[in-house]
């Protein structure tokens, strides 16, 4: 004897408890997030006047080069620009994956991006990535969020970009782990890891200045997260 399914009242009652539950307040207790302290909470401290600014800057400068420390800073070795790889994309640009010297023994990667169709030379942009493992491959749009592909996103709009990796992250990540700074304190221990990538953040801008189709007195830079941290003033 075949017995019919009840497929129609376990929908009405699914739809009824559906309902009943979505009618009830939500008895979730939501709690505030946690508090986030820093070194620099008082950067603001005291100042209320163009005046203030003025005199509290010197300051804050201070403090920033004692953050980064280029006294302990090793001295740039040649730049030895090589290429790795060169892919023209759609015809617009060209992208090339180069690595180029940071210290006497340890070499960056980046990928750096040359408008095909510019009027004489172009303005150059070092785009940092912020904290993700994957590195410059974000910021080339070859993975992650592509909003943040700021090579591809500026190179067709005529700028050349040069994208490194930080110094944990992509091509370098340690065998601890992306993001971990263990060897580098071993290696540097009266140096920051601050210093470090505004260090190589200064030669990247070398790379593009060393480039004939680069303006060399029209260079910025920009950064998201770590990598508006690692611009330097």
């Amino acid at each position: 004897m075949r017995v019919a399914r009840p497929t129609l009242h376990f929908s009405l009652l699914f739809l009824f408890a559906a309902a009943t539950f979505a009618a009830e307040p939500s008895a979730r207790v939501r709690s505030d997030p946690p508090v986030i302290v820093s070194s620099w909470d008082d950067l603001l401290d005291g100042v209320r006047t163009r005046d203030d600014w003025r005199a509290h800057r010197q300051t804050l400068q201070q403090r920033y080069l004692e953050l980064i420390r280029d006294d302990r800073k090793p001295a740039k070795p040649p730049l030895d620009l090589q290429v790795h790889e060169t892919v023209v994309v759609e015809g617009i640009y060209r992208r090339l994956l180069v690595s180029y010297g940071v210290e006497q023994d340890e070499r960056a990667h980046a990928y750096l991006g040359i408008p095909l169709k510019r009027e004489g030379t172009a303005p150059g942009i070092v785009a940092l990535h912020g904290t993700t493992a994957q590195g410059k491959e974000q910021t080339a749009g070859l993975s992650g969020d592509p909003d943040k592909a700021w090579l591809d996103q500026l190179c067709r709009r005529d700028y050349a970009v040069i994208a490194p990796d930080h110094f944990v992250a992509g091509h370098r990540i340690p065998a601890e782990g992306a993001y971990d700074t263990t060897r580098f304190y071993q290696r540097h221990p009266e140096w920051t890891a601050v210093g470090k990538f505004t260090y190589e953040h200064a030669i990247a801008i070398d790379v593009l200045q060393s480039l004939p189709e680069v303006d060399p007195q029209r260079i910025g830079a920009l950064g998201h997260s770590l990598g508006g941290h690692g611009m330097r003033p």
